[in-house]
């Protein structure tokens, strides 16, 4: 008989991805059961990808916290190749937290596209350069981090990436 900790309800979620969405308190309470941290659903995401997934506004960020200190694998990858970095490249303090937590500044998904691409807000961008990003590494379609601020229209980016030696006349 499965533990009800492997259990997985209609969506293919275990009670800890579950947990990581909504609610602290169930988190560690799932965690100090034995709840297996890096457990994989059926897109190969783990409990602190679900964390990320969809609207943050509410989320605590000791969720992130409980899963860290429980040995979330920070480098983990999705079906997609999508880590939690990607996942959720819009909040700052949690990108800080998963760069000083050894996340991968330069990983890219199966189409290619880095952090530094998923990043919207000069802060964020600021703190992945000062990370290491490259700002010359293209997506698999050719797009470049300094492209995708460009067709944005945010000049303060591309005057950071710029700033930072991303090639303008790059040809991928």
């Amino acid at each position: 008989m499965r533990s009800p900790l492997d259990q997985i309800d209609a969506t293919g979620k275990y009670p800890l991805m579950i947990a990581s969405r909504n609610s602290p308190i169930a988190t560690k309470v799932l965690l100090e059961e034995g709840a297996k941290v890096d457990q994989k659903d059926r897109w190969g995401r783990t409990a602190m990808m679900h964390f990320f997934c969809g609207e943050f506004s509410g989320r605590s960020s000791s969720v992130l916290r409980h899963l860290l200190d429980t040995g979330a694998n920070v480098q983990a990858e999705d079906n997609s190749g999508h880590t939690a970095l990607q996942f959720w490249a819009r909040q700052l303090a949690l990108v800080e937290l998963l760069l000083k937590r050894g996340a991968l500044v330069n990983a890219k998904t199966l189409e290619g596209i880095t952090p530094l691409a998923c990043a919207y807000s000069s802060d964020i961008v600021r703190v992945l350069l000062q990370y290491g990003a490259d700002p010359n590494i293209p997506s698999s379609d050719g797009c470049t981090p300094l492209m995708t601020a460009a067709r944005r229209g945010d000049s303060e980016v591309v005057e950071m990436l710029l700033a930072d030696g991303a090639d303008p006349n790059a040809q991928t």
